[in-house]
């Protein structure tokens, strides 16, 4: 439990207090990380005395007291969701039965948020998902590959930079016709400069007459009230609430001045907003002072007033639309300039290791089947992705072809589709953009032969063309040299035959015309 939990929690205990509510006398239980009162244990019962839990995330799992009907909430405003199980903590009843005073059928939320629409979701249930681990077959005549993967790179990440402050400045300034604004410096020009070396255009400079001036140009023009004395806030107000998954239209609400920190709160909402899920969390907070440094250099606004002038919007004052539009102008050319940027440090992060067919590997429970009777797969168990369409479909008869090839086959092994883990070559692909093939197929001969096959079935995918021309530079490649490698794209003909091309292919005519191709014939 941190200091700031701690105090939050001694403030909370006090107000109790002052009700007669407390650990001592037994109504009061408290359930937080590293500090748990005994009175938790009984809680649940009809008969307890406890009349108030104070906790801080774990109502969320592992909490059963049907006899709860209040709950106070303070939750980050950036939330507008509610999930099923939460409100439910509220919604069970002691006797599982409802009651003809329908007061007893109704439990209370107390709030914080303010939004026009409250939405109840399902909960994440994923954490409950189990992994089937595959065991690499015990004396397996493993395989060296060449793998390509693609190392995260800085420009990656989708995060708010320090870069964003210039873009964002030069954009008030272009879009409301402003001056360039104060630096925050502690030197003056007349401090840098003598009476005869100052330039030109600084000479008579004045910051407080350029914010002032900037201040003028964007009431004009933008219509900006610059006096917003405090913002209020409409909360959610007598919205009922059965638990069900969905939204609900809140009719009724009610109004309140804010604090300086609810005042933050909504602030940094605002910027949540403005960011959507493009954005990393942490940005939040950097678009939140950028603005801040922004508004002061252009206008001499401190951070108070900053966050009522940007946000305010009333029967008088309209000024968070403008704000908004220029600032989401601002967020969209900057994603536009990150995209540039990731595309350039991708190009320059791909990296080179040795692949072999992994001791292990965990399936996700949820996506994959183990598949009885298969026994030349390099991994066994054998688990086989459920999902379906032409990719999938056409798998399952590949496999049952190599599963019924005769011995000489020592193993072949169905790859993954993404991540170091699994094989994957290089490409340049239709975009000419460089990406990753994760080749499907890793087929070993008993002779030593090596197979690496992709399956498809005709056009079915408009980077095949390219892929199989990747991938037969690859088995020709320096590193490859001397190999018995072969292989590339493979469909199934209508006569029941799987063929694959012998060469590259014309990436103009795509694996339509299968004509020249040759049959994938396993040696008795």
């Amino acid at each position: 439990m941190t200091a700031d939990d701690t105090s939050v929690r001694d403030e909370v205990v006090d107000v109790l207090d002052a009700y007669g509510v407390n650990v001592l006398n037994g109504k009061l239980a408290i359930w937080l990380s590293g500090y748990k009162t005994d009175n938790l244990e009984w809680i649940d019962r009809p008969d307890d005395g406890t009349e108030v839990l104070l906790f801080k995330q774990a109502i969320a799992l592992g909490w059963d007291c049907p006899r709860a009907a209040v709950l106070l909430i303070f939750r980050k405003l950036e939330s507008f969701q509610f999930s099923a199980q939460t409100v439910g903590r509220i919604l069970r009843m002691p006797e599982q039965k409802y009651y003809a005073d329908q007061r007893l059928n109704q439990g209370y939320v107390y709030t914080n948020l303010s939004k026009d629409i409250i939405e109840i979701v399902k909960d994440d249930m994923n954490y409950m998902s189990t992994n089937a681990v595959s065991m690499r077959r015990e004396g397996l005549d493993n395989v060296v590959l060449e793998s390509e993967y693609s190392e995260r790179q800085s420009a990656d990440r989708n995060r708010i930079g320090s870069d964003f402050r210039e873009l964002l400045t030069d954009t008030f300034i272009k879009k409301w016709e402003l001056r360039a604004g104060i630096e925050n410096s502690l030197f003056t020009p007349e401090m840098l400069f003598d009476d005869g070396d100052m330039p030109e255009d600084e000479a008579g400079y004045d910051g407080c007459d350029v914010a002032a001036q900037n201040r003028q140009t964007a009431a004009s023009k933008k219509s900006i009230r610059w006096h917003v004395p405090y913002i209020s806030v409409d909360v959610v107000k007598d919205l009922e609430m059965t638990g069900e998954v969905g939204q609900r239209l809140v009719d009724s609400k009610a109004s309140y001045i804010n604090t300086v920190d609810d005042l933050t709160a909504m602030y940094l909402v605002f910027c949540k907003r403005l960011l959507g899920n493009a954005y990393e969390q942490c940005s939040v907070k950097t678009l939140a002072g950028v603005l801040k440094e922004v508004m002061y250099e252009l206008f001499g606004t401190d951070e108070i007033d900053t966050m009522k002038i940007v946000m305010s919007n009333d029967r008088r004052t309209h000024n968070r639309p403008k704000f908004e539009r220029l600032i989401s102008s601002a967020v969209e050319e900057y994603t536009l300039r990150l995209q540039q940027r990731r595309i350039l440090a991708k190009e320059r992060g791909y990296k080179k290791y040795d692949w072999s067919i992994p001791a292990e590997r965990a399936y996700p429970g949820e996506s994959y089947a183990e598949v009885p009777g298969v026994k030349r797969h390099a991994l066994l168990p054998y688990m086989r992705c459920v999902r379906t369409g032409d990719a999938y479909d056409v798998e399952p008869a590949f496999e049952e072809f190599l599963e019924e090839s005769g011995d000489a086959i020592d193993w072949w092994y169905k790859n993954g589709d993404q991540g170091m883990a699994h094989f994957s070559i290089g490409y340049i692909n239709s975009y000419g953009k460089k990406a990753l093939f994760y080749v499907d197929y890793i087929i070993r001969m008993k002779n030593g032969d090596i197979y690496l096959f992709d399956t498809k079935t005709e056009n079915s995918d408009a980077q095949a063309p390219y892929k199989h021309n990747a991938l037969v530079d690859y088995i020709s490649s320096a590193e490859n040299a001397g190999r018995r490698m072969r292989g590339g794209v493979i469909v199934p003909d209508r006569f029941g035959n799987w063929i694959y091309p012998p060469g590259k292919i014309d990436v103009n005519k795509g694996t339509g015309d299968t004509s020249g191709w040759v049959e994938f014939i396993i040696p008795d």
